[in-house]
């Protein structure tokens, strides 16, 4: 429908709270403000110039209602999905969760979602309890299932408990608790091996001790729960293992679909930790400065940013490296490389021109919608049906959030900020599916009428079937621009899908948190003018 008139009416009580023109297939709404607190839900009810009808499914209009209807499901996700403890007593990668690997991100989302989101997280009742799954796993009747790569695992699960101190004080927040497991596990297993064909053998990889930069940075955040000796056990492993794993290397790898080796990935863990070290004092903090300047020189040097392999092509580590850019930029701006700002502003054009369709959803290039079904991968890893994307999808909101607060272009600023929406709208429905990416869909998010069609065994793999707020899968090319009967993807969840909607939940919270109507609109830039809110140097004390 390229023209005609829509109505949106209240659900309840039928009322019509706005009505307009549909010009160039685009009805706008954007003034509607409903000022009623209460929640309230619509629909919007269309018709063309022949006369043809239609009625959307209902909707809420509400300040934070993304992060609202999507917080909880989140957490209990990252609860649920733990190795051993977790909702099926397995370790499939042999990680701190079931499916994570040494790139999937869980423990930078979670400190990025407590840094964005703390009065939420505190306000969530908690789940975990430390003592109990400790006495779980040290019964003689407990039993695990054995999982590939899983090798070591319910080893490291009885270090954890048996090497370290619980969180400390009442009431832990589930997120805290759970950032000290991640990180726990890692300091008594910090070698893995991604069992999904990854050429790489079993090593400390860089990834992984990158996620101990986020964990140190924000700290003071949390220093009232973690014991200061597994703080200061954590600092040590991370300075020492740093060079060691050569992130302070420019590192040249651009990695293929599957996600695992996203080009600047150590930009923003090399920010990290210089703040970290000036903070603590130390006299060789320039050098993580250095490494993230001339790691984000490489990429402006080396990489198209129109190229989809740096771009779409990463799936859900893609935000790794925009994030990473934009934080350069922004806070230390003096030093970055006076390309850069060239960079982002043409990665922009790319992004904004490659969204101009009727799902306002960023395309992979000019002729596939997403990724290609045959990525030359091992059929296997995706039961033959090629792979799937929700995690693209999932954290492209915090890379049109990150580069919006740079983008001096007002109207563009503005399409990033609408093309956020429109990806959570994506994952959560509006798609030529009409579902949402999680199966299981209406009983785990609000709001959700109608859960993925396409499911996944639940006793297989990583069982992530078995949890709450799983992401699945996404439309595909193959049912683009509107073709629901199109063959679909594979159908798995995955830790680092849900890694990724982990960190757009942070950012929008970051872009939400001093506008109090919640609204993605105008006024909130004056705060993303300074996105380096999150990432401010945090004054502490220590002895």
């Amino acid at each position: 429908m390229t023209a005609g008139a829509f109505e949106i009416a209240n659900v309840l009580t039928g009322e019509v709270v706005h009505a307009g023109e549909i010009r160039d297939g685009i009805g706008d709404f954007t003034v509607m403000s409903p000022e009623t607190e209460q929640h309230a839900e619509y629909v919007i009810s269309v018709v063309d110039k022949q006369g043809r009808s239609g009625q959307s499914d209902p909707f809420a209009v509400e300040p934070r209602l993304i992060l609202g209807s999507c917080l909880e499901p989140a957490i209990r996700f990252m609860v649920d999905s733990r190795s051993i403890v977790g909702t099926h007593p397995s370790a499939y990668g042999g990680m701190p969760w079931r499916d994570g690997t040494y790139y999937s991100y869980e423990v930078p989302s979670l400190v990025l979602l407590y840094l964005s989101s703390p009065a939420e997280c505190h306000a969530m009742p908690t789940e975990i309890n430390w003592k109990s799954d400790r006495e779980h796993i040290s019964s003689p009747d407990f039993r695990t299932v054995a999982a590939a790569g899983d090798d070591g695992a319910f080893e490291a699960a009885k270090a954890f408990y048996a090497s370290f101190d619980p969180p400390q004080g009442k009431n832990v927040p589930d997120i805290v608790q759970l950032i000290h497991w991640g990180i726990g596990w890692h300091l008594v297993k910090p070698s893995s091996r991604d069992p999904s064909n990854d050429p790489l053998p079993h090593q400390i990889h860089a990834q992984t001790i990158e996620q101990f930069a986020y964990f140190l940075y924000a700290y003071p955040a949390y220093a009232e729960y973690v014991p200061d000796a597994f703080y200061r056990r954590a600092e040590q492993f991370a300075f020492d293992q740093w060079a060691r794993v050569g992130l302070l290397k420019v590192i040249s790898e651009v990695g293929d679909y599957k996600g695992r080796h996203c080009p600047g990935h150590s930009v923003m863990p090399n920010l990290l930790m210089y703040e970290v070290a000036t903070r603590r004092g130390r006299d060789d903090a320039r050098q993580y400065l250095n490494a993230a300047v001339a790691q984000a020189a490489w990429v402006v040097d080396t990489l198209n940013p129109a190229d989809p392999m740096v771009m779409k092509g990463q799936r859900m580590s893609e935000h790794k490296l925009m994030t990473g850019l934009v934080m350069l930029q922004q806070n230390y701006a003096d030093l970055a490389p006076p390309a850069l700002r060239e960079w982002i502003a043409r990665w922009t054009q790319t992004a904004i021109a490659r969204s101009d369709n009727m799902w306002d959803f960023r395309k992979f290039d000019d002729a596939l919608w997403t990724i290609p079904r045959d990525t030359g991968q091992d059929p296997t890893t995706s039961g033959g049906a090629g792979w799937n994307e929700p995690g693209n999808i999932a954290a492209f909101p915090a890379l049109c959030l990150a580069v919006a607060g740079i983008t001096e272009n007002p109207q563009q600023r503005q399409r990033l900020v609408e093309l956020a929406a429109a990806h959570f709208d994506h994952l959560f429905g509006r798609n030529p599916v009409g579902a949402a990416s999680c199966a299981d869909g209406p009983a785990q998010f609000p709001g959700v009428e109608r859960g993925w069609p396409v499911h996944f065994p639940a006793d297989r793999c990583a069982r992530l079937e078995r949890v709450r707020g799983v992401i699945h899968s996404s439309a595909a090319h193959e049912h683009f621009p509107f073709n629901p009967d199109g063959d679909f993807r594979h159908p798995e969840g995955w830790t680092a899908f849900n890694a990724a909607l982990n960190v757009s939940l942070a950012y929008t919270a970051f872009a939400d948190r001093q506008d109090q109507r919640g609204a993605l609109s105008e006024p909130q830039w004056a705060v993303l003018q300074d996105l380096r809110a999150p990432f401010t140097p945090v004054e502490v004390t220590r002895p």
